[in-house]
C-alpha cells in the first residue's frame, strides 16, 4: 500500500474554509492524486491524513474507502481549488463521455465549477453571478433533460453539504427535473428554469458568512437578516434585461409560503408564480436533505414525509406530489 496513513492535527474546522471535501468518485476521474487527502470521521473531530502529496494514494486504496461507505475525502481549499480547476480544463470532455453515468457526470460538474459559482457568489456587484448563471445552467439543463436521470439515482450520488455551490446546483438540477415531470419539455424554458435555480439565492452573497454557516440556533436580528435574502436578490435583478420575469420570480418568491405565512411580501397560493413555487419545492427538498453542522443529512423517505406535510400549507400540494412521484422512480 502507498498511502501514507496517520493522524496529523489540523488547525481547522472541517465546518469552516480551510478543508473542502471532495467525492472520491470524482478523483478517479483525475490522471494522478497530487495533493494531501484527509479522511473526517466527524464534523467536529480531528482530520485524519490519509495520502500526502509526496506519496500519493493508488486509486485501489480509495476504492477500499468507498467500500467501507466513506464517500468523500477532504483536501485543504488551496488544494481543492487545484483539483477543480483540473477537472475544469477536463470539463466539456468529461461531460460528453457515455461510458460515464449522467448522474455521475452532474457531480463532475459540480465539483469543476464550484470554485468559480463562489468566487462569482463573493461580489458585491451581481454581473458575475449572472454571467455564471447562464454558462453553467446550460451545461446542467444540456446534461440532465438530455439524458434519462432519474432523480432518486441523482440524489443517490450528489453532494449534500451546506456549501452555497453545493445547494444552488442541487436546486438548479432538481428544478430542472421536477420540470420536466410536470410536463415541461422545451429545451430553452429548461435552459431558463436552470438558471434560475442558480440564481434563486444570489441575495445571500450579501449576508456575512458566520451568520450563513452559524452551527447554532440564530438570533432573532441574524434570521432577520436571512430573511432579507430574496428582496435583496430580486432588487439586484429585477432591471436586469438578460433575465426573463419568471426567473426572477424564483429569486424573490422561493420562501413564499401557500398559506401566506412567508416573506418577503406573504403572498397566498396563486399569487406566487408557479417557477416560484417550483423553486420552493426543490429548495426545501435540498435544505432538509442535506448535512448541517448541526445534523447528519437526512434520509429522502423522511424528507419527502416532512413535505408532505406541508403541501397545501407551505409548498405547491401538485408540485409536491409530483417531485414524490419522481424520487419513487427507480
Amino acid at each position: 500500500m502507498t498511502t501514507s496513513v496517520g493522524v496529523k492535527k489540523v488547525s481547522c474546522d472541517t465546518r469552516g474554509s480551510d478543508l473542502r471535501p471532495m467525492r472520491i468518485s470524482t478523483l478517479k476521474f483525475l490522471p494522478e492524486l497530487k495533493w494531501d487527502l484527509y479522511i473526517v470521521s466527524d464534523p467536529r473531530s480531528t482530520p485524519i491524513l490519509f495520502s500526502s502529496a509526496e506519496s500519493p494514494v493508488i486509486f485501489e486504496d480509495l476504492e477500499k474507502l468507498e467500500d467501507r461507505g466513506i464517500c468523500d475525502v477532504f483536501l485543504s481549499s488551496e488544494d481543492y481549488t487545484d483539483c477543480g480547476q483540473e477537472l475544469r480544463s477536463n470539463l466539456e470532455e468529461l461531460l460528453q463521455r457515455e461510458d460515464i453515468p449522467s448522474e455521475q457526470r452532474c457531480v463532475l460538474l459540480q465539483a469543476a465549477v464550484s470554485v468559480e459559482i463562489e468566487k462569482a457568489f463573493c461580489l458585491i456587484k451581481v454581473d458575475a453571478a449572472v454571467e455564471q448563471a447562464h454558462e453553467i445552467g446550460k451545461m446542467i439543463a444540456n446534461l440532465v433533460s438530455s439524458e434519462s436521470v432519474v432523480p432518486s439515482a441523482l440524489f443517490g450520488v450528489m453532494r449534500h453539504d451546506f456549501y452555497t455551490f453545493t445547494h444552488i446546483t442541487n436546486v438548479s438540477s432538481y428544478g430542472l427535473l421536477l420540470a420536466q415531470h410536470l410536463g415541461i419539455s422545451d429545451p430553452k424554458t429548461l435552459d431558463e428554469i436552470a438558471v434560475g435555480g442558480l440564481l434563486h439565492d444570489v441575495g445571500k452573497r450579501l449576508i456575512p458568512p458566520a451568520i450563513l454557516n452559524k452551527p447554532g440556533r440564530l438570533t432573532a436580528e441574524e434570521f432577520a437578516l436571512i430573511k432579507e435574502h430574496p428582496q435583496r436578490g430580486y432588487e439586484d435583478v429585477c432591471e436586469r434585461d438578460d433575465l426573463l420575469f419568471e426567473q426572477k420570480m424564483m429569486v424573490y418568491q422561493h420562501h413564499e409560503r401557500i398559506d401566506g405565512g412567508g416573506y418577503p411580501v406573504g403572498l397566498v397560493g396563486d399569487e406566487i408564480h408557479p417557477w416560484g413555487r417550483l423553486c420552493a419545492v426543490v429548495d426545501v427538498f435540498d435544505a432538509i436533505s442535506s448535512e448541517r453542522p448541526y445534523r447528519k443529512a437526512m434520509e429522502v423517505d423522511k424528507v419527502l414525509e416532512i413535505m408532505d406535510k406541508d403541501a397545501g400549507k407551505h409548498l405547491d400540494k401538485e408540485m409536491v406530489k409530483c417531485w414524490k412521484s419522481a424520487m419513487k422512480q427507480r
